[in-house]
């Protein structure tokens, strides 16, 4: 910037130079004039009229030519003065501009094969500012950083083939390359300029070098952006294939169950110990199917963000001793040595029991699967220490003698839809979705879920979680509900559906009720506007219907002039299971949620508190 300063400090004093010359001839030329028709006018004082008067007009004319001469040859030569001074300039802020942008310029001189520094910010070259051109093609080389940039150059830096590229490529060519410079790498562009020709023969060629490393930087990152874009795409796209793969053979298999069991059911359904036992399979192959559509839209909410996890009380006691009855029947039926381990201190803190739930019950069953008769399983409930600001560590452990997994499995254990493909497994049902879900509500929860298998010995499940100590203790059991309060109450049951009303119906008369059901939200209004106060004692209410939703239905009930009809209690019962479904049946003024399909504990847990 200061080379720029100082062109314009030159260029005004010049301009000025110019403007004084031109004032000082015409000055020069006025006062010759003057003193012409001063002695003129002397000699006509004398009486030499007649002969001054011829002379002062010829006079008066030359100096007024003279002057006129002058003017027009100061003008043009400060007009030309000025448009050169403005090329000069404008080649000036160019040549500055170029010294901005490029370290340095070396003119190679074709016909005498040698080079010359044109300019250059390193003081300290490693090479000499002239000499023969072989020597600056070894010095260039030693500087490049990769050898296939250094391969790339040996083709065309010597001189004829050098001409040849240029020559074939307008006579301009750049070439990025990587550089080691006084031990850092950096990316250079390497410019070749034909500058002179002679008779269609290149005779001077300008090599500029220019730092791009923060442009070359960012392309690189692009690429590898596009690169990993791509990358993601493809395994999306496989991951989609792999999903409706496994979907279609998942759901199949308990799906063709359920109809070869329920279609030799109808076959012995005279003979009703065979008919049991089928319908039996068919109730073992319809929790699996569920099993299966409740582990997709765990992994779908959870992928989409949509899970949020709860902060409630949980009594570690109980939550151990609940998972050893889940699972001891089934270890014992399987002749498995199932035992249960408990070491805490702290047995009431805060979290989300469901979510700590599902990842031990995820390990645990897959142990169930994967031991063989015989083996053993441990799960084991550790409290690992206390933080001073109230926190508990835990660490839950599943241990087993089962099958084990090889080494490379186990860098995808944690992938959605990746079971090991070998015989041992091969007759074992499952999605590949437990240990996905598993490991990603640990991660959300703050915690870490690691594995230690070997092949054919068994494995071992690590959760790792820090949950913060109540300050209260709960009871260690919940009493069970006393179903014959139901007795002899009045429940609306809202379905569309013949077959889940029918269903629904059966269930309830069982527990006592007087049931009347309504087909859709607009019936159930009317039957509760037209009824008795108290006539009806709760709802059950399906949420997709015709002519008038659940939500609609409730809304409108709610606004009934008659509070015991408006505060009836309203149970959604319906297929939408996520929580902002729950919370949505909430803002629509519903009293609690039920998932389909129906669970007659929950739905007798939910009935005792309302009744």
């Amino acid at each position: 910037m200061n080379k720029i300063l100082r062109i314009k400090q030159l260029e005004l004093l010049r301009k000025i130079r110019i403007n004084l010359l031109i004032i000082l001839l015409w000055f020069s030329g006025t006062v010759l004039s003057y003193l012409i028709f001063l002695n003129i006018h002397k000699g006509h004082i004398f009486g030499k009229i007649h002969y001054y008067i011829d002379t002062l007009s010829v006079l008066c004319l030359l100096v007024l030519l003279l002057s006129a001469c002058m003017f027009y040859f100061l003008f043009n030569h400060t007009y030309e003065q000025n448009q050169m001074a403005k090329n000069i300039r404008a080649s000036n802020y160019i040549s500055v501009g170029l010294e901005l942008l490029h370290e340095r310029f070396v003119l190679i001189d074709v016909e005498h094969e040698t080079y010359e520094f044109l300019y250059t910010t390193q003081e300290n070259e490693h090479v000499l500012k002239s000499g023969p051109y072989n020597e600056f093609i070894a010095y260039l080389l030693d500087v490049v950083a990769k050898v296939s940039d250094k391969e790339r150059l040996e083709e065309f830096l010597p001189i004829s083939a050098l001409t040849g590229y240029l020559s074939s490529n307008n006579f301009n060519l750049s070439i990025p390359v990587e550089m080691n410079v006084q031990g850092s790498k950096r990316w250079d562009l390497l410019s070749f300029i034909v500058i002179e020709m002679k008779r269609n023969h290149i005779k001077k060629i300008l090599l500029s070098r220019k730092d791009i490393t923060e442009t070359q930087t960012k392309a690189v990152e692009q690429q590898r952006l596009l690169t990993d874009a791509l990358a993601q795409a493809e395994n999306a796209n496989k991951a989609k294939s792999t999903f409706l793969f496994n979907m279609s053979h998942d759901i199949r298999t308990p799906m063709n169950a359920i109809i070869g069991f329920t279609a030799m059911a109808k076959k012995h359904i005279n003979e009703p110990d065979k008919a049991v036992e089928y319908l039996d399979k068919v109730e073992i192959s319809s929790k699996h199917m569920l099993h299966i559509i409740n582990d997709v839209l765990d992994m779908a909410r959870i992928d989409s963000g949509k899970v949020e996890l709860e902060s409630a009380p949980i009594n570690i006691y109980k939550e151990c001793y609940a998972t050893d009855a889940l699972f001891r029947s089934s270890m014992e039926e399987k002749e498995i040595d199932f035992s249960v381990k408990i070491d805490i201190k702290d047995d009431v803190v805060l979290g989300d029991a469901v979510r700590i739930k599902q990842i031990v019950v995820n390990l645990v069953s897959n142990s169930l699967k994967y031991t063989k008769p015989g083996g053993k399983v441990v799960l084991q409930y550790q409290q690992t220490g206390r933080t001073e600001d109230g926190f508990a560590l835990f660490e839950i452990s599943v241990k087993d003698t089962g099958i084990g997994m090889s080494k490379e499995y186990q860098h995808h254990l944690f992938e959605a839809f990746e079971r090991e493909r070998n015989a041992t497994v091969s007759g074992i049902q499952g999605t590949g979705l437990g240990l996905a879900i598993s490991k990603q509500l640990s991660n959300m929860m703050g915690g870490t879920l690691t594995c230690n298998s070997k092949l054919g010995v068994g494995t071992e499940f690590i959760f790792k979680i820090k949950l913060p100590i109540a300050g209260y203790t709960t009871n260690t059991a919940k009493e069970l509900a006393d179903i014959s309060v139901f007795a002899g109450k009045r429940i609306l049951l809202v379905e569309d559906n013949d077959l889940n009303r029918e269903i629904a119906v059966d269930m309830l008369h069982e527990l006592g009720f007087f049931i009347e059901e309504a087909k859709d939200g607009a019936e159930a209004v009317e039957k509760i506007s037209h009824a008795k106060p108290h006539y009806f004692d709760i709802v059950l209410m399906d949420i997709q219907m015709p002519y008038m939703d659940g939500y609609q239905a409730t809304r409108s009930i709610r606004t009934l002039k008659n509070k015991s009809r408006a505060n009836i209690p309203i149970i959604a019962m319906t297929a939408n299971a996520f929580d902002e479904d729950r919370q949505k049946a909430l803002d629509a003024g519903m009293n609690a949620h039920l998932s389909k399909p129906i669970n007659e504990k929950q739905v007798i847990d939910t009935l005792y508190q309302f009744l």
